[in-house]
Order: structure tokens, then C-alpha cells, then sequence
């Protein structure tokens, strides 16, 4: 199974809502793969939403130009689709979590707009998270893998009065001597 198959349907950055409903897609697509009879593809396609269902298909026929799959191979069709869907469910379970924690709830074009910026950057295949702290005034707070970067005024306020406070208690005896 090629990575890129995977990223070609779920996206390099997905929101973490988005990953949720689509696992969840995804494992009643495989519910009734192995529990219905019938033709894989229908069964597949009535549990995704036609976007990702789309995507799936495009990988099929691309499989079957390459003559991975026989033109008629209902059965080979069967056996890929849940190739790809079992890979795609542990690609949805596994994916690293890039949390952004704002000060007020950001608009629907934002995060999408952030998510396109965040695949721009080159950064590996994760799910984006969005939460809202009011403490932090304006900015945003990432965490990445262990990592957090604080971009916050909640942050930067912080260090100014502390930079303020260690001048105003610091020994009088530190200041240089003027010059004569």
C-alpha cells in the first residue's frame, strides 16, 4: 500500500472532526464488507460520503490501468477496496495530533485556511486540532509532537512583567557606576 494512496484520500492535514467522521465511515464501510453480500463497491460507496468515495475510486481505476486489477475482477476490486480501507483506518489512528489553541473560536474558512498553510509548509501528515483558551488574549499556542510554541500576548505580557518586576526588586548595587 503506496502512502500516497492513503494521502490522496484523507489529505496531508485533516481536521480532527473531519478524521473522526471519516474513521467512523470507514469502519462501517468494513462492518458491512465482511458482513454483507453483495457488490463491494456499493456497499463502500453507501458508507463514505461521496467526496472520500470518490477519491477511492480514483485509486481503483488507477490500480486497474496499471493491471493491478483485471478490468472484470469483481473479486480483486473486493480485496482492494479493503486493502485501502484497512490502511486508511490505521493511517486516521495513528496520525500525530497538531493542536492550535486561540483565544476566541475561529471561523470555518480559517481553519481551512490554516490547514492548506500547515500542508503548505511541508510539515508531515497529521490531524489538526482547534481549541479556544480565553487566557491567551490574541495569538495561538502550537503543540506539535511534544512541542509547544507559545505565540501568545498571554505569553509575551507574562515575560514583560516579570522583566518588569526582576528590574524593580534587583539589588541596588548592580547598577554600573557613572563614569567620571
Amino acid at each position: 500500500m503506496q502512502s500516497s494512496d492513503i494521502t490522496h484520500i484523507a489529505g496531508r492535514v485533516i481536521i480532527v472532526e473531519d478524521a473522526n467522521d471519516l474513521l467512523r465511515q470507514v469502519q462501517d464501510a468494513l462492518h458491512h464488507l465482511h458482513s454483507a453480500a453483495g457488490e463491494a463497491a456499493d456497499i463502500a460507496a453507501a458508507a463514505l460520503d461521496e467526496e472520500y468515495w470518490e477519491r477511492l475510486q480514483d485509486i481503483i481505476a488507477k490500480r486497474r490501468q496499471s493491471g493491478q486489477i483485471p478490468p472484470d475482477g469483481q473479486a480483486d476490486t473486493a480485496s482492494v477496496l479493503r486493502e485501502l480501507l484497512h490502511a486508511l483506518q490505521l493511517h486516521l489512528m495513528n496520525l500525530p495530533i497538531l493542536t492550535v489553541t486561540m483565544a476566541v473560536p475561529p471561523r470555518h474558512d480559517f481553519v481551512r485556511i490554516l490547514a492548506e498553510q500547515i500542508d503548505a509548509g511541508g510539515i508531515a501528515p497529521c490531524k489538526l486540532a482547534i481549541t479556544v483558551d480565553c487566557t491567551i488574549v490574541a495569538g495561538a499556542v502550537i503543540a506539535w509532537q511534544g512541542r509547544v510554541l507559545d505565540l501568545s500576548l498571554r505569553q509575551k505580557l507574562e515575560a514583560q512583567v516579570a522583566k518588569e518586576y526582576a528590574r524593580k526588586v534587583a539589588p541596588p548595587g548592580n547598577a554600573a557606576a557613572p563614569k567620571k
